[in-house]
């Protein structure tokens, strides 16, 4: 019976996460909004449906106008014009097309699938930038409580997108997997050097 169990976190899930569906209807350089997310996106996910282009990542730590694609090692991209998520607003977000590359998001009659995430401790999803030094660091979060799931990606040199789970085999902190490839779990100590997470 739902009247035994515990009152939950988050009564609604779709307050944090939800995905739209759209078609494009962008050429040359109009734009495009698209609604129903339900709440100001955070992260947004989005990949073309009936086609082979690459998933295009942007949030807004980051700022709109610039993404990362998960389906490769590619450095970040900028722009405002050509194809790409160029402002968040209350209920989703905006798209701009361009006659270069706009099949990233929104090219029209092709269909698009966004997956959308609002930063949250208590939903458990935070975005965080930091800068390398080439020696061992931490690096803050503000869940307050121990990450179960890490993604990181360098912006600004071609490498792989490196995945920590806490599930993932060995002792915590030893194995990782490639968000872009179809590799099983390596291990390679200065990914996470061999360090769990805290909160």
């Amino acid at each position: 019976c739902t009247a035994n169990l515990p009152e939950p976190t988050i009564k609604n899930p779709t307050d944090y996460f939800n995905t739209v569906l759209y078609t494009g209807t962008i050429t040359d350089t109009s734009t495009q909004s698209i609604t129903g997310v339900g709440f100001q996106p955070n992260l947004t996910w989005i990949k073309r449906r009936d086609g082979a282009n690459s998933h295009q990542w942007v949030d807004s730590v980051r700022g709109a106008g610039k993404w990362l694609e998960s389906s490769g090692q590619d450095v970040e991209g900028t722009s405002n014009t050509n194809g790409v998520l160029t402002a968040f607003g209350s209920d989703g977000f905006t798209l701009t097309g361009g006659s270069t590359n706009a099949k990233l998001c929104c090219e029209s009659g092709h269909t698009y699938a966004a997956w959308n995430w609002k930063e949250s401790a208590s939903a458990g999803f935070d975005i965080v930038l930091d800068t390398g030094t080439g020696s061992d660091k931490t690096v803050a979060h503000s869940l307050g409580v121990k990450p179960d799931m890490i993604i990181r990606k360098a912006r600004g040199r071609e490498d792989n997108w490196c995945v920590y789970h806490k599930n993932l085999d060995g002792d915590e902190a030893t194995e990782y997997l490639e968000l872009n490839s179809n590799n099983g779990q390596q291990n390679y100590h200065e990914i996470w050097n061999d360090t769990p997470p805290t909160s």
